[in-house]
């Protein structure tokens, strides 16, 4: 059983857009020298094998860590450091649903 949730694996269609499409759109919207395409690419050649080795088969497929720490690095870079505000920019911001490939990361609200 697979530990992470496949990087093309998509939740559901945005504004009657396949979730393939809706990427490939984010693609022509963000600018070839976005920093967020600087992040992803930084973020995709770090060797993450000792972080991917600690999550367990068990339960649920996650998200990859690599997505996760592309997010936080991208956060951290533009000043935004609050988890649910990053959650709210997942799901709003191209850049971050660039970096997210159309995940949306949930926090715990109580």
């Amino acid at each position: 059983m697979a530990k992470f949730k496949p990087f093309h694996e998509f939740q559901k269609p945005l504004m009657r857009f396949t979730p393939e499409a809706f990427l490939d759109y984010i693609e022509t919207v963000l600018p070839k020298d976005h920093l967020c395409r600087l992040v992803k690419e930084v973020v995709f050649s770090l060797d993450t094998e000792v972080i991917e080795a600690n999550y367990s088969l068990l339960g649920q497929r996650t998200y990859h860590p690599k997505l996760l720490l592309s997010v936080l690095f991208y956060g951290y870079a533009t000043g935004l450091r609050s988890s649910r505000k990053l959650e709210e920019r997942c799901l709003s911001d191209h850049g971050y649903m660039y970096l997210m490939q159309c995940y949306t990361p949930a926090t715990i609200r109580q």
